[in-house]
């Protein structure tokens, strides 16, 4: 039961990838990692394991019985089976612990500290319904029998029609399933998201995977998600701003993929957090980010990969894809609304000579002038097209420096150069020695000065990774050189 990823026939939100690196798994299988198992296996040992190793999926059983309660009448075979499944995964997940509890916060489930994203993000009916009903907490004890599993189950999906879900479940006697009242974090509290970074991007690309596949049927678009995306994307940045553009950093793509919407929310983020917003304004930022191009999913496809380039008419749909997107995230409420203009004036330039044409615009939104400069970014250095050769990350950031004061604001720009470094993570190097390095992290205060990994000497022999400030060495970094023709596998390296 994953995140949709859009129809066989490939008409969806994101193209396949066309990436060359190494042995990470392709956009489209990456978005579609395999889950527990969810259909009567439990009897398996390795689905045991599976199923024990990730307690939240006992979320998604949960959510699939309660559906399945209000879809058919008491007694179906699916009503049934789901309830079946729903009670032998607590039995597996609570086989070796006394009990789990699953506490909400912030429209999100967490397991202790750590956030349940995917959870969340796939059963957001269940925790609107919890959330509706004042539940803060739900915990399960080891010995529930099938009859007070199913009990929960039909009170909570009898939950719309009843005052309180907690009073009901405390009067029903339940003696193995408990439920809790919402708790307020205390000051300076915070929940931590134990996300690894490499889970919270492959998170990311089903999430606007789902989002681009509304996007293209004309349905509603899924916001909270983009927002509860976006949180957690905030928190993985606040610990260590640099882990996830090195998880980026390992894909190639087009432009107009999923990969590009993380991406650019990544870049942004960092910026934002460079500028010293604060928490509220960093998750309107990365929110913003990730749908500023929404807007693309109502055109043809086969214009925007169209070889050769676009005709002027063509190129005036395209271009069009600035006002779709504002009207599709114009219900975003507070600081988030300025995702619409985002969505709107992200191609519009630092001198307004861009497009749309905006004759009432007197200068871009501060959102949107950092969006734009990772938007041209990843854009640039990511498009692999027979018409379009991509920039290397050091032309990329040449051509952000220059385009200062026209393209890009020009403060932004400069704080992007020091914040990203003038040869970012991943880039793959050649030394003024003749020696090739992969940098793995900026030196605060000396973008031309990263650390890297030496990993081939001056006559191309491969080397054990040798670490080298560049900030404490004699040795220049001279530019950089593209990684697919070297055919260097940057994910044994980063």
């Amino acid at each position: 039961m994953g995140l949709w990823s859009g129809p066989e026939d490939g008409t969806p939100g994101c193209p396949p990838d066309r990436r060359g690196l190494g042995e990470e798994p392709s956009a489209s299988r990456m978005t579609a990692s395999p889950d527990p198992p969810m259909a009567g296996s439990f009897g398996h040992p390795r689905a045991q394991a599976a199923l024990a190793e990730r307690p939240g999926a006992l979320l998604r059983l949960l959510e699939a019985a309660r559906k399945n309660l209000l879809l058919y009448l008491p007694g179906h075979p699916q009503v049934a089976a789901s309830l079946h499944e729903f009670h032998a995964g607590l039995g597996v997940i609570l086989k070796s612990r006394g009990s789990v509890r699953f506490d909400i916060y912030e429209d999100a489930f967490f397991l202790g500290n750590r956030i349940l994203l995917e959870e969340s993000l796939q059963t957001p009916g269940l925790l609107e319904e919890l959330m509706t009903n004042h539940v803060g907490s739900v915990e399960f004890l080891q010995g529930a029998p099938l009859q007070e599993a199913t009990r929960f189950v039909e009170l909570l999906a009898a939950a719309g029609r009843q005052s309180h879900l907690g009073d009901a479940v405390a009067a029903a006697g339940l003696q193995f399933i408990k439920t809790g009242p919402p708790k307020e974090l205390g000051k300076g509290e915070q929940k931590a998201t134990g996300l690894a970074p490499r889970e919270l991007y492959r998170i990311g690309l089903r999430t606007m995977d789902a989002l681009n596949y509304q996007a293209v049927q004309g349905a509603p678009l899924n916001l909270r998600n983009a927002r509860l995306l976006g949180n957690s994307m905030v928190n993985v940045i606040l610990h260590d701003r640099h882990a996830l553009l090195g998880v980026a950093a390992l894909y190639q793509h087009d432009e107009d993929t999923c990969h590009h919407s993380v991406d650019v929310a990544v870049l942004s983020l960092m910026l934002g957090l460079r500028i010293g917003l604060d928490e509220p304004g960093l998750l309107a930022l990365g929110t913003a980010a990730l749908l500023h191009d929404i807007g693309k999913m109502s055109i043809p496809r086969s214009l925007l990969g169209k070889p050769g380039g676009v005709t002027a008419t063509e190129r005036s749909v395209i271009e069009r894809h600035t006002v779709h997107g504002a009207g599709m995230v114009q219900h975003l409420q507070g600081l988030a609304q300025t995702a619409m203009l985002v969505a709107l004036e992200h191609h519009l330039n630092y001198d307004l000579s861009g497009y749309p044409r905006l004759p009432w615009a007197k200068k871009q939104h501060l959102f949107t002038r950092i969006v734009a400069i990772g938007d041209f970014f990843d854009a640039s250095t990511s498009a692999r097209r027979t018409y379009r050769k991509p920039l290397l990350p050091d032309q990329a950031m040449h051509a952000i420096v220059t385009g200062a004061g026209k393209l890009f604001d020009p403060t932004l720009a400069a704080l992007f150069l020091n914040t990203v470094g003038g040869f970012p993570v991943g880039s793959v190097v050649r030394l003024s020695s003749g020696e090739v390095g992969v940098v793995y992290r900026p030196t605060e205060g000396k973008a031309l000065q990263p650390q890297l990994k030496v990993i081939r000497d001056a006559q191309g022999a491969v080397l054990e990774p040798v670490l080298v400030d560049m900030a404490q060495d004699q040795r220049r970094v001279l530019h950089c050189i593209d990684p697919i023709r070297a055919g260097i596998d940057l994910t044994a390296y980063l």
